[in-house]
């Protein structure tokens, strides 16, 4: 590739780079302080005009460069970055000097601290800008984002990236302590883009792939797998990384479809992608199908994420002065209707193999502003626990049980007849956000008998202390009060020894 902006050098420049780097606070906590936000994920191009926004250190020019995307000249620059420091970035072609008498530096590519790894990507031009079909999309997008905060990670043996793009995810399961990690991509681009990033942030136990999906992997299973496939509907494809197929779900298919040979019984995937709902299916169920005969081995958590109003795009392509872009429109339209798509569903699969003799089980969640991968895996774990339905309420009753720490109690009251209070209370309301937004109905009585949760009693030692007091009949089943209690726990209401709440993010 004569036009790939990176060049590779050895294991010692890579670390004077991370030492620059790090040495001028380009680092997640340095840039968010420098930006006032709160994530990295919330940096936007700076305000400014042109030059009126003065540079004051490096971590400003780095910045300015490679967040921002825009140019600095030349006395800025030498100001605040020693000439080492200038002539490194330059040597790995991630700097391109001043042609033809300007006085501009620009940098040739985005580079950003990402979630503790550093990411190089293509740079996304202006709005409207001509897009190279196999551009290295960047991360800190709304779709970039809703993926790779729950990224599967942890202490497991072989970790897989599909669709790798910057190879992000494959970074992070290497930083969790993966042993051994693959980044797949079909193009070969992304694929040297995921090769120097892993060099970048000194992982030499991840493997950068070319391939198409499975294929240069076939035969080897795995621990963990993630995948942020393309997903837009395109009736002529022409951007690799964002186009999947007239329906959108053409790469998603042959994901899930090969997960049953490549995930090890144990293993864990999580893929964010649109599924539709179509002909009546909903788009769990669509899920199962796309995983063949054997989906009843795999566990199923369908997060919505939000929902893609595909024709209303297709629509607008048709009042295009192009013919071809409003005829590829129109061609849309058909397929969505031909298919009987009712719904596109923007959201996040994560599917486990339980290596159990039982069926598979599906349940929906909706993520929230702070939904992470602890919150999946835990639903996979309790999920997997009340798959035993007896067994279950058994255990509910001999664990500590607490009513989450996010818990609020809404009432809701309607006016007072004549004789009557003002306000009549009518109902209530529980609600959580952590580790999904859930709520249940309960009335004050039962309200304030879960107030009284702590974790410093099980359920059973609640159960007697209510019988006792004469707030439950003494001759109530506590196993029939378990199945019934069951629920709360499910919802995230109340936290039980069984399986308890991942622990609250940093942010």
């Amino acid at each position: 590739m004569d036009d790939l902006p990176l060049h590779v050098l050895d294991a010692e420049a890579f670390q004077r780079l991370r030492d620059l780097l790090t040495g001028h606070d380009f680092t997640d906590a340095g840039v968010c302080r420098r930006a006032g936000v709160s994530t990295v994920f919330e940096y936007g191009t700076r305000a400014r005009d042109g030059d009126a926004v003065a540079l004051g250190d490096g971590l400003d020019v780095l910045l300015r460069l490679f967040m921002d995307s825009d140019a600095v000249d030349e006395a800025d620059l030498r100001s605040h970055l020693p000439d080492p420091d200038v002539e490194l970035l330059t040597a790995f072609g991630l700097l391109r000097p001043p042609a033809d008498g300007s006085s501009r530096w620009e940098a040739r590519v985005r580079l950003y601290p990402t979630l503790g790894v550093w990411l190089v990507s293509d740079r996304d031009g202006p709005p409207g800008a001509e897009r190279r079909p196999d551009m290295v999309y960047p991360v800190l997008t709304g779709s970039g984002r809703s993926f790779v905060e729950v990224v599967p990670t942890g202490p497991v043996g072989r970790y897989l990236e599909l669709c790798s793009g910057t190879g992000i995810a494959a970074l992070l399961g290497a930083a969790a302590g993966a042993e051994a990690v693959w980044a797949v991509d079909i193009t070969a681009r992304a694929t040297a883009f995921a090769d120097f990033n892993a060099r970048l942030n000194g992982r030499p136990q991840v493997t950068a792939l070319e391939g198409d999906l499975w294929a240069p992997v076939a035969g080897l299973t795995f621990d963990m797998v993630a995948a942020h496939p393309p997903y837009v509907p395109a009736a002529r494809p022409e951007l690799i990384y964002r186009d999947g197929g007239a329906d959108g779900e053409q790469v998603t298919r042959a994901v899930l479809a090969g997960l049953p040979r490549h995930l090890a019984p144990g293993g864990v995937f999580q893929c964010t992608c649109v599924v539709s709902a179509r002909a009546g299916r909903g788009a769990p169920q669509r899920v199962r199908e796309f995983l063949g005969d054997e989906h009843e081995a795999f566990d199923l958590v369908f997060m919505h994420n939000d929902r893609f109003d595909f024709t209303r795009r297709f629509r607008a392509q048709l009042l295009s002065d192009d013919p071809e872009e409003a005829a590829a429109g129109a061609a849309l339209l058909r397929r969505f209707d031909e298919l009987k798509i009712e719904a596109a569903h923007f959201c996040t699969l994560a599917l486990r193999r339980h290596g159990q003799d039982r069926p598979g089980f599906t349940v929906e969640v909706h993520r929230g502003p702070h939904t992470r991968w602890a919150d999946l895996a835990w639903a996979l774990a309790v999920g997997d626990a009340a798959a035993d339905e007896a067994g279950f309420a058994s255990r509910l009753l001999d664990a500590p049980v607490a009513l989450a720490p996010d818990a609020t109690f809404e009432l809701t009251y309607r006016r007072g007849a004549p004789g009557e209070d003002p306000w009549v209370p009518t109902g209530g309301r529980i609600r959580v956000q952590r580790p999904f937004p859930s709520s249940v109905e309960v009335g004050p009585a039962d309200a304030a008998i879960l107030a009284e949760f702590d974790g410093s009693r099980t359920l059973r030692q609640h159960i007697a202390a209510l019988q006792a007091g004469g707030r439950m009949p003494p001759q109530g089943d506590p196993e029939r009060f378990a199945r019934a209690f069951a629920p709360m726990v499910l919802a995230g209401i109340v936290d039980s020894g069984v399986a308890p709440l991942p622990a609250a993010p940093d942010a």
